[in-house]
């Protein structure tokens, strides 16, 4: 099987989505506190698989495995700021240092997840992507209609020259 960007994200995803979902069962003892499943195999704390750097192409996470911000914004369930946490927490626990979020997830939610937990840690040491092209303006309410279970209150436009405001307004 060709392991595409597409089956990356959505494995992210779902991994993402597993963390933030409520436990099934207690652990069996404090050692495995926190357990959802047994792991098979020996684990080790080795690096993370890299990419292989390419000059001139298009921009590839220094890994090949990273944190997707779907349900660190409430894409799949509505989850705390405490679960957003620990997520994050274990990820980087294990040695994940690249994080996709976006203005559109939760409507700003998870880049205010992601950047509340990653402004305490060294920044040459992790990479963290966003998207461009949503401008989100403070709001009374969230808007109805979309995906997100528990938004922030922003609303949101589509605006197709937005990359050099975008940049201005997250960098400013």
């Amino acid at each position: 099987m060709t392991a595409t960007r597409r089956h990356l994200l959505a494995l992210s995803a779902l991994g993402s989505a597993a963390v933030l979902m409520p436990r099934s069962g207690q652990a069996q003892d404090a050692q495995h506190a926190g357990d959802v499943t047994l792991t098979l195999g020996n684990v080790v704390r080795n690096t993370l698989p890299l990419n292989v750097a390419q000059t001139g192409q298009r921009f590839r996470p220094p890994t090949r495995i990273g944190l997707g911000g779907v349900p660190i914004g409430n894409g799949f369930a509505a989850g705390t700021d405490e679960d957003a946490e620990a997520a994050l927490e274990a990820a980087w626990a294990s040695g994940v240092r690249y994080f996709d979020t976006s203005p559109w997830y939760g409507l700003g939610l998870s880049e205010r997840r992601f950047g509340h937990f990653l402004h305490t840690r060294p920044r040459d040491e992790f990479v963290l992507s966003t998207k461009v092209g949503r401008l989100l303006t403070a709001a009374p309410q969230p808007p109805g209609g979309t995906m997100w279970h528990d938004p922030s209150p922003f609303a949101y436009r589509y605006e197709r020259p937005s990359c050099g405001k975008y940049a201005k307004q997250r960098l400013a």
